[in-house]
């Protein structure tokens, strides 16, 4: 699965309330378009937590872009996800994925009106969390990098090994980011 794909579930029907709620039967089913996308399960992580391979990175970064890019073109106005890599036995560097995703909504440049990641995975609560969120609508923070050639010496083998794909889409509407 080298070059990755989207696969569009459309018409799902959503057929129980919450748990909150009992798991009572909906009056109306709510109808639902499923984005599936495939991420290696276990890629190197360094010790700072970044990935270990700029070609994972650079991959994942394409599946996630591939994935925003289907949502935007189907005309959904609001994504709902779980944190992509983060849960189900996928063991991706949170933050790295976090700051992914905000670049990523930023390219959109509004074909989305908003991008939500909500998790009821117990790993996925307090800072982690809080961790993730901050990440997602502000950046990842800044690594302690040491010796300061390093960070240097990193960005420019990452801009020489990879240059993210080209998506040309039409301006639109100003994107909201929010954590549930």
């Amino acid at each position: 699965d080298k070059d990755g794909v989207v696969a569009v579930t459309t018409g799902v029907s959503l057929l129980r309330d919450t748990p909150e709620e009992g798991f009572a039967w909906r009056p109306q089913p709510l109808g639902l378009d499923v984005l599936t996308i495939s991420l290696p399960r276990h890629p190197k992580i360094t010790a700072d937590g970044q990935y270990g391979s700029l070609e994972e990175k650079a991959l994942v970064a394409d599946r996630l872009r591939m994935a925003l890019v289907v949502a935007a073109s189907r005309g959904i106005q609001v994504l709902a996800m779980a944190p992509p890599g983060c849960g189900d036995g996928c063991h991706h560097p949170y933050l790295e994925i976090a700051d992914q995703l905000r670049k990523l909504t930023q390219e959109l440049d509004g074909q989305l009106d908003a991008v939500v990641v909500a998790s009821a995975d117990p790993a996925h609560t307090g800072d982690w969390f809080l961790r993730f969120g901050s990440s997602f609508c502000y950046g990842r923070p800044p690594l302690d990098m040491g010796d300061p050639t390093r960070s240097l010496f990193l960005a420019a083998k990452l801009a020489g090994e990879h240059r993210p794909k080209e998506e040309k889409l039409v301006p639109g509407r100003e994107l909201r980011r929010t954590m549930l």
